[in-house]
């Protein structure tokens, strides 16, 4: 999942969140708590207009209801009964002598009782704009001059009203929402930016290393944490750049050496080719195993071979030494061992005979460890036959 995927759903999951415990706090808290309080300023007005209603008359009493209701929108209805359920003052003039006989209303008319209920108003009066419209109804008892009973006091709060405060509520809660949705999503698009436009940048130049582009590796640096990294980064690739450069110039310095030192090798391979073919007699040089590495055609010529065919060979077939391989190899590895074959018989390669001295000597590098060994193989075959004769004669 991407980081901004992830970041999205986060604050989706803490937009839910919080829209739920918005919505939890107004539906059991906020809500219930107003609708408390609106129905407890209804009692008080109830016990307000109970103190002061014995000290009004008629009139002043409906002036002071039509006030009462005038300034408070919360109050469906106001009214003063008698004892029998009639209206004696309504807040709607019209409904004055009109007679309420409901069971909770004559029982606080007649009995004093204090109530509260939810009233439907005008259920059996189809033509009324009230019909079917509830209230939460508060009765309490009325009393004259002298304490005695008299009636009640009626106090309708609208649930209508009620309604409308909760809608209000949930209009505002949406309107909030919605505002708080486009700040996260532009908190989200911010943090996004700042977030993974450097890191973007960063693969980038990662990238850019990774394929052998050092030049230019330079991220805007920030002044937070990803700041931070960036500048790392920025060090760490100038150092690889330098550190490349570096390594370039040591590389075509060395393929220079390597390339001086290559013809240096060949003009001295060249010299020594020369050299060997221009000895007379055979040289050879071998190894610590007695394989030959190198001769040159006057051994080919003595042994009766071509020189290419003595590449690879052991060193003792060619010369032919009746000694053990083990004792000869020996002989061979020690410093200052020279080794010498005197009239030694060799039977060449077509069958023939030829009589040879051969000197053997260490070959040693800078330590001085002994690294194999140099022959030099002299025909003495024409000489021998040459002594022979002038003995015979």
């Amino acid at each position: 999942m991407k980081i901004k995927t992830k970041l999205y759903l986060i604050m989706a999951i803490l937009a839910v969140v919080l829209a739920g415990e918005i919505l939890l706090t107004m539906n059991f808290i906020t809500i219930p708590m107003q609708r408390e309080d609106i129905v407890e300023k209804a009692w008080r007005h109830a016990y307000s207009l109970q103190k002061v209603a014995p000290m009004l008359s008629q009139e002043e009493m409906q002036q002071l209801v039509n006030n009462m209701i005038n300034r408070d929108p919360q109050l469906s209805y106001l009214l003063v009964l008698d004892r029998d359920g009639r209206a004696v003052v309504h807040s709607d003039p019209d409904r004055v002598d009109m007679v309420f006989n409901d069971v909770g209303t004559l029982s606080c008319a007649r009995y004093g009782k204090s109530l509260q209920q939810i009233y439907t108003r005008d259920s059996d009066q189809l033509d009324s704009s009230y019909q079917g419209k509830k209230t939460i109804d508060i009765l309490i008892p009325n009393y004259d001059k002298d304490g005695n009973h008299i009636g009640a006091i009626n106090i309708g709060v609208s649930m209508d009203y009620l309604e409308q405060m909760v809608s209000c509520h949930y209009l505002v809660f949406f309107i909030c929402g919605a505002v708080l949705l486009l700040i996260f999503y532009f908190a989200v698009r911010k943090l996004y930016r700042d977030i993974i436009h450097p890191l973007n940048e960063t693969v980038d130049a990662i990238r850019r290393v990774k394929s052998g582009n050092y030049d230019e590796i330079n991220i805007e640096e920030r002044q937070d944490e990803l700041g931070m990294l960036v500048r790392e980064f920025n060090s760490m690739a100038s150092k690889i750049a330098q550190l490349m450069a570096d390594l370039k110039e040591a590389h075509e310095e060395l393929e220079n050496r390597v390339k001086q030192r290559t013809t240096e090798l060949a003009a001295e391979k060249e010299r020594l080719d020369v050299t060997l073919s221009s000895i007379g007699e055979g040289v050879v040089s071998i190894g610590l195993d007695g394989i030959i590495v190198l001769s040159n055609e006057a051994l080919a010529k003595i042994v009766g071979v071509n020189s290419s065919y003595l590449l690879g060979r052991k060193m003792l077939d060619v010369l032919q030494i009746p000694i053990g391989e083990a004792d000869f190899n020996k002989q061979m590895i020690k410093r200052d061992t020279v080794i010498e074959l005197s009239n030694h018989r060799i039977i060449t390669q077509d069958g023939g005979e030829r009589l040879v001295d051969a000197i053997g000597s260490p070959i040693q590098n800078a330590a001085g460890d002994v690294e194999g060994m140099v022959w030099v193989v002299r025909d003495i075959t024409e000489k021998q036959r040459f002594e022979e004769e002038l003995i015979k004669a």
